[in-house]
């Protein structure tokens, strides 16, 4: 187990190095000179070139890359376009996203675990509803799901803000946007996964031994779909820790998604780096403890 432990550290690690690598690359691959934008209109040449010197966009690819590999080991993320530090900024950012995404997920988890373990332990037209109900969740865009809740609860019967990031109650629409999705999707898994495991042939065999369905399901049922639906929620989860931009985006949401739009559209390398290294950094850590869970529940990968 220890080993694998190891193992799984340094995949972790030789993973955001590589994320590193690519996203440092494919930013310098990206047409426009954040130095002529920050520069303005009326900038000369020399202009140009010595705010290029300053941001450092004037040295070679590799050097450019150690030197903001170095800095970053340091917390030092860089400056943003707008002069600001980057770190503070992205920082608030990823907050607000996390702040969303567990909200959004525990809602998922509420409404989709159970409806999906529901369909599967009565089947019929329970079943039915439940599979067409999630068909239609997973096919809906996220951002039609979030026009219609603000047209419905905010502009038609004002009950809560459109946008926005003031209260409790301007978690309640972006929330139940995310937790719409997440939970149609969960539902689905849970279903499937489980209707899977009541049909194989152990099953068949508890049942003719006489044991009851309910005991079927709950020692038999439950205990194989839980590695299933850990994993899938930890991936869920790190997908909405790096922002669902479309669901920041109709709710105003100050989180990483909205930041990396704005972001990326000024050519605003620093933050782009910042924002997207953080999050990386945060799903890693999330597939890390998920392995690790995997590892503790299931004996056959904890004796490799």
């Amino acid at each position: 187990m220890r080993s694998r432990l190891v193992a799984l550290g340094l995949s972790a690690v030789l993973g955001l190095v590589f994320v590193s690598i690519c996203l440092f690359a494919l930013l310098r691959a990206i047409p426009g000179d954040p130095a002529r934008l920050l520069a303005g209109p009326s900038a000369t040449g020399a202009d140009i070139e010595r705010i290029r010197a300053d941001l450092g966009l004037d040295q070679p690819l590799p050097v450019q890359y150690w030197s903001w590999v170095t800095h970053v080991l340091h917390g030092d993320f860089g400056v943003s376009l707008n002069g600001r530090e980057v770190f503070p900024q992205v920082w608030s950012a990823f907050v607000a996203s996390a702040s969303l995404a567990v909200v959004g997920m525990v809602a998922g988890l509420l409404i989709g675990v159970p409806a999906g373990l529901l369909a599967a332990r009565f089947g019929g037209v329970l079943e039915r509803a439940a599979r067409g109900l999630s068909v239609v969740g997973i096919s809906v865009p996220i951002f039609v799901t979030g026009v219609s809740l603000v047209g419905l609860f905010a502009v038609k019967l004002h009950w809560l803000p459109a946008t926005g990031r003031d209260d409790w109650r301007s978690y309640l629409l972006p929330a139940a946007t995310i937790g719409l999705y997440q939970a149609a999707y969960l539902a689905q898994i849970t279903r499937s996964g489980l209707k899977s495991v009541l049909e194989q042939p152990f099953i068949a065999t508890c049942k003719a031994k006489g044991i009851s369905s309910r005991a079927i399901f709950l020692r038999h049922g439950l205990p194989n779909i839980r590695l299933q639906l850990t994993t899938i929620s930890v991936i869920q989860f790190g997908y909405l820790l790096g922002g669902a931009a479309l669901t920041e985006t109709v709710f105003a949401w100050p989180g990483v998604g909205r930041l990396l739009v704005s972001s990326l559209a000024a050519r605003d390398f620093a933050m782009v780096q910042g924002a997207i290294l953080l999050t990386a950094s945060a799903v890693l850590a999330l597939v890390f403890i998920a392995d690790l869970a995997v590892t503790v529940l299931d004996p056959r990968v904890r004796s490799r």
